[in-house]
């Protein structure tokens, strides 16, 4: 028999989310964790960086899994310096 050629082919892909927000500018809002002060994320925001729903974002913030602050109206903000996976 002759020898068999066994080709290997390679492929690498790369993504990039850019976030954009509204005209007005974001609230900035203490991080505890951090102990910063950031432009938080909304939980939408936040769930198309993780490519997740905002069910999955909002049980994450229950469980303490990611960081999290709330503004003074109630509304929860995620900290964009942390890993969203």
């Amino acid at each position: 028999m002759g020898k068999r050629k066994t080709t290997i082919i390679t492929s690498e892909s790369h993504e990039v989310l850019i976030v954009r927000r509204p005209l007005d500018p974001a609230l900035p809002i203490w991080c505890p964790v951090c102990a910063e002060v950031l432009d938080m994320l909304n939980p939408e925001q936040a769930a198309a960086v993780a490519n997740v729903n905002t069910r999955t974002i909002y049980a994450w913030v229950e469980s303490g899994r990611i960081h999290h602050a709330e503004t003074p109206g109630g509304e929860v903000m995620i900290c964009p310096r942390q890993p969203l996976r």
